[in-house]
């Protein structure tokens, strides 16, 4: 009679990707409907900036404005 083993395979399961939670639903939805928008923190104050000419400066405008004496 041949040997059957006692103990179960425990191995996990592969990875369905088609299985996301919630918050990926959400940012897929945001990312096809263009709603996502790049927001950084002002390097100097600390202040959420959204507007892309500032996000490259990493700096917003009022303290962009304080830096560089006024000039925008």
């Amino acid at each position: 009679m041949p040997r059957t083993s006692t103990t179960e395979d425990t191995s996990p399961e592969p990875f369905d990707e088609r299985v996301i939670d919630a918050a990926d639903r959400l940012l897929r939805a945001a990312l096809r409907g263009y709603t996502f928008r790049l927001a950084i923190k002002c390097d100097t104050c600390g202040a959420w900036i959204s507007d892309p000419e500032y996000v490259r400066r990493h700096r917003g405008p009022v303290c962009h404005r304080r830096v560089n004496g006024g000039a925008a």
